[in-house]
């Protein structure tokens, strides 16, 4: 699983970074809020644990925007690792769309603890997830009949993609190859094809 390090401290960076690798998650480190939202906004990570007093942009603002830019489908579980520990400080950060907080200075066993959490999290709400996209391609199939079976295939690989996480760009070939081939076989007038661009749409 990929997982977004974000903090200021080099320090703090390298033991956070090595501790998450030792519990098997593939890392990518940023230095501060602005990075670590433009890495993230060009591929989403499932996991982002990060400081809270940052300069440029927060932990609190990334987590804001990263639930502002948020899809039903790629979710992502904020951990912030933080010297703020008081009542008032955890409130806040739930509130601004927190899934867990961890205090500094970084307990390994506590930290990994908290992956764990965070892996059931991601993987009950993937499993969640595709069996919605499961449900929604079995009506579009039973709609289709058989005229269409790449239509359907290539709808099965987009789901695929989409669990993918950072598959955005391929899924939006995808629709647009396949609003191509209905509007081809059927007309502009198809009622797929609207179907179909507001799906593309929504993927941003």
């Amino acid at each position: 699983m990929r997982a977004l390090v974000v903090d200021d401290e080099l320090s703090t960076r390298i033991l956070l970074q090595g501790l998450a690798r030792a519990n098997g998650l593939e890392v990518v480190c940023a230095s501060d809020g602005d990075e670590a939202w433009e890495l993230h906004r060009r591929s989403p990570f499932p996991l982002v644990l990060t400081d809270w007093m940052m300069p440029t942009m927060s932990g609190i603002e990334l987590t804001q925007r990263i639930r502002a830019g948020s899809s039903a489908e790629l979710y992502t579980y904020v951990l912030v690792v933080t010297t703020l520990s008081a009542r008032e400080h955890t409130l806040r950060a739930f509130e601004a769309g927190a899934d867990d907080m961890l205090c500094k200075p970084v307990d390994a066993d506590q930290l990994a603890a908290r992956i764990g959490v965070a892996r059931r999290f991601l993987t009950a709400h993937g499993r969640r997830a595709e069996e919605a996209y499961s449900a929604s391609l079995e009506t579009l199939q039973t709609e289709l009949g058989h005229q269409h079976t790449s239509l359907t295939d290539n709808l099965s690989a987009l789901v695929r993609l989409y669990r993918g996480r950072g598959a955005v760009a391929r899924a939006r070939a995808f629709l647009r190859r396949e609003i191509d081939l209905v509007v081809a076989t059927a007309g502009e007038g198809d009622s797929r094809v609207a179907a179909l661009r507001a799906e593309l749409a929504s993927m941003v």
